[in-house]
């Protein structure tokens, strides 16, 4: 709803709703839409004076100064080669990639966090399968103190024998500052496998 999400900023700190809205709250994945956020201001108002603000209180919110000189690239994903591998349930696991974003499958990060998603590929050098079962349950981030669980993911519970390049992402949501993290493949002491960490330093 962009009466909610969306505010014009004025240079003396005051802020203003829209008043009228032609864009859709709805929009359909990789779909583009063209309308119009239309703001009441008074008629002597310099429009270099004036922010748009994209997010809600409790989100990361996205300034776009209209002055004419805006450069977005701060709010863009950023992404970052890995290049660290684990050995976990028999398995070789690579991580090979990772992008920090402010939002995620159109859910914008709270304030102060970011979503940040890494890719796994996965061999199976084994001649069964192994099943790990869902990632939610053994897979961890530490940023700081905090050991953190995944958000989504869509790597797969099991792995055929001799598969090799199993590919997917698991996404965290972390603080916007922690720049350093630990990839956590946590123990399983009833299967009799150890715990497998990976320090990274992704900004």
């Amino acid at each position: 709803v962009y009466t909610e999400a969306a505010r014009l900023l004025f240079a003396g700190g005051k802020s203003q709703i829209p008043v009228t809205v032609s864009l859709n709250t709805l929009l359909k994945a990789n779909g583009t839409q063209i309308g119009y956020l239309d703001f009441s201001v008074p008629i002597q108002t310099s429009l270099a004076s004036l922010t748009l603000q994209l997010g809600r209180a409790e989100e990361v919110q996205v300034l776009v100064p209209l002055n004419g000189h805006t450069d977005l690239k701060k709010y863009a994903p950023r992404k970052s080669a890995l290049h660290a591998t684990l050995q976990y349930q028999g398995l070789k696991w690579s991580l090979v990639g990772a992008i920090s974003e402010l939002s995620n499958n159109g859910q914008q990060a709270k304030q102060g966090m970011r979503y940040l998603t890494l890719t796994v590929n996965v061999d199976n050098p084994l001649t069964q399968i192994v099943i790990p079962g869902s990632p939610f349950d053994y897979m961890r981030l530490k940023v700081g103190s905090q050991s953190l669980a995944p958000q989504e993911t869509t790597l797969p519970v099991s792995f055929a024998a001799g598969e090799s390049g199993k590919s997917g992402d698991v996404t965290f949501l972390i603080r916007q500052n922690a720049s350093t993290q630990t990839f956590i493949l946590l123990a399983q002491t009833q299967n009799g496998f150890d715990q497998a960490t990976q320090t990274l330093s992704i900004p």
